[in-house]
């Protein structure tokens, strides 16, 4: 069994990783993500077979076959369920109707797949950290710092299957299969590279990070 989602990875900037610094130095109650593995996560599917993958890409590549790639503002912050109580914090998307478009219509071909809807409205954001207790006032002070600050700017090419393998050390990620927004149906399948690894280093031959 494989535990994946759906989702577009994000290349953090170097606004995103001073603020998800400056949330990882407010101690044990909040836990900022992976500043080299965020994501915006289409749809969380859990277990699957192995057996599914082909069928799952197929309606990944559906719900992306009328879209080509298109540009996102990643500004300002904000909290799920509020700034008092927060339980995720979040960078928000500005002009994200194409994603809305994509997971509308993933939805539906996940259905026909025998994979149920999710019953929580989907909203467009970028999980920058999980909060696990109650959390200092500075985090308050933050958010309402960054209510507008710009932090990116993300072309959206491509939408990936991803399995997360969770470990001690935090998730390891690995991307399944890649579907590239073209308008032509141009796909890369089954890539199964990790991009979230304990110890990377990059390397300049290739142009990406290996162990």
């Amino acid at each position: 069994m494989l535990r994946t989602f759906i989702a577009i990875k994000v290349e953090a900037s170097q606004a995103l990783r001073r603020v998800l610094r400056t949330l990882g130095e407010m101690g044990r109650p909040v836990r900022p993500l992976d500043p080299n593995a965020l994501h915006l996560t289409l749809r969380f599917l859990g277990q699957i077979d192995e057996a599914q993958v082909p069928g799952i890409v197929g309606a990944v590549e559906a719900a992306v076959e009328t879209e080509a790639p298109f540009t996102m503002c990643i500004r300002g912050m904000g909290a799920f369920a509020d700034s008092r109580r927060p339980s995720i914090i979040w960078a928000d998307l500005e002009q994200p109707e194409p994603l809305y478009r994509i997971v509308g219509c993933l939805n539906d071909r996940l259905e026909v797949l025998g994979i149920g809807k999710d019953n929580r409205p989907w909203r467009a954001h970028l999980t920058l950290a999980r909060v696990k207790s109650a959390p200092p006032a500075e985090l308050r002070n933050l958010l309402k710092s960054h209510g507008a600050t710009p932090f990116a700017t993300k072309v959206v090419d491509a939408v990936e299957l991803i399995g997360s393998d969770l470990r001690p050390s935090g998730p390891q990620y690995t991307v399944l299969a890649s579907v590239v927004l073209s308008l032509d149906g141009k796909r890369i399948p089954a890539l199964r590279r990790p991009f979230q690894l304990c110890h990377t280093r990059r390397d300049s031959r290739f142009g990406s990070d290996t162990m």
